[in-house]
C-alpha cells in the first residue's frame, strides 16, 4: 500500500507537469517545447521508477536524476527570456539599461563645453562602451592623509 500512492499518482504528476512544461515552452518561446516536455516525462519517471523498483538507490542520486529537467529547463527559459539583451557587466540583471533609467527629458549627449557629467564615470566616460581605465597616480600616504 505504501508504494502504491506513488505508483498511482506519480506519473498522473510528472504527466501534468509536462503539459504544463509544453504550455510555458510554447507561450515563452522557448525551441522545441515536445522535447523539453518528452524530457520532463522521462526524467520524471526514471525516478520514479528507481524509487519504486530500486528501494536502495541513494535519496541525493534520486533527487538529480528527478530534478535534471526542471532545472534543464529553467536555464533553457531564461536563456530564451534574455538572450537578446546585449551583456552589461556594469548592471544586474533585469536591473534596465541606462536609458531606462534616466530621468524623463535628461539626454544622452556629452555637454556642449566638453565636460563630463557627474554620472558618468571616474574617466569622463559612462560605464557602457569605451575601456574601463581608470588613472591612478602616485600619492604619498602622508599627503593622502592631509586631503582628508
Amino acid at each position: 500500500m505504501n508504494d502504491l500512492v506513488p505508483a498511482v499518482l506519480g506519473p498522473v504528476v510528472i504527466g501534468a507537469v509536462s503539459v504544463l512544461v509544453y504550455w510555458d515552452a510554447r507561450r515563452v518561446g522557448v525551441v522545441w517545447p515536445p522535447v523539453w516536455a518528452l524530457l520532463m516525462f522521462v526524467t520524471g519517471m526514471l525516478g520514479l521508477g528507481l524509487f519504486l523498483f530500486v528501494p536502495s538507490i541513494p535519496l541525493p542520486g534520486l533527487l538529480v536524476i528527478l530534478l535534471i529537467g526542471p532545472i534543464f529547463y529553467a536555464f533553457e527559459r531564461d536563456d530564451t527570456r534574455h538572450s537578446g539583451e546585449p551583456a552589461d557587466p556594469h548592471t544586474l540583471a533585469d536591473a534596465g539599461t541606462t536609458h531606462e533609467r534616466s530621468a524623463p527629458g535628461e539626454s544622452d549627449r556629452e555637454p556642449e563645453n566638453g565636460t563630463a557629467d557627474s554620472s558618468d564615470g571616474p574617466n569622463g566616460r559612462s560605464g557602457a562602451g569605451g575601456t574601463d581605465e581608470i588613472s591612478q597616480e602616485q600619492v604619498d600616504s602622508d599627503e593622502y592623509a592631509e586631503r582628508r
